[in-house]
């Protein structure tokens, strides 16, 4: 039973190892994970000003400079 088994998972990894090797096949790929990053960064850096804005404004001493760093 053995035997069958291993021949059945090299029969998938030859199946699976020439598409790995492909860079054409790769490119959607490594586009879709540029994109993610990207994704992640511009999330990142909105939610690092929300952050500051809430800081400003917790950081407020008068309603004046409360509604100064509201608009």
């Amino acid at each position: 039973m053995p035997e069958v088994n291993a021949t059945d998972a090299e029969r998938v990894v030859a199946a699976f190892a020439p598409m790995a090797a492909d860079p054409l096949l790769l490119t959607p790929f490594e586009i879709g994970m540029a994109m993610y990053r990207h994704w992640l960064g511009a999330t990142s850096r909105l939610l690092q000003d929300q952050s500051a804005h809430l800081q400003n404004l917790a950081e407020c001493d008068n309603p004046f400079n409360m509604l100064v760093y509201q608009t």
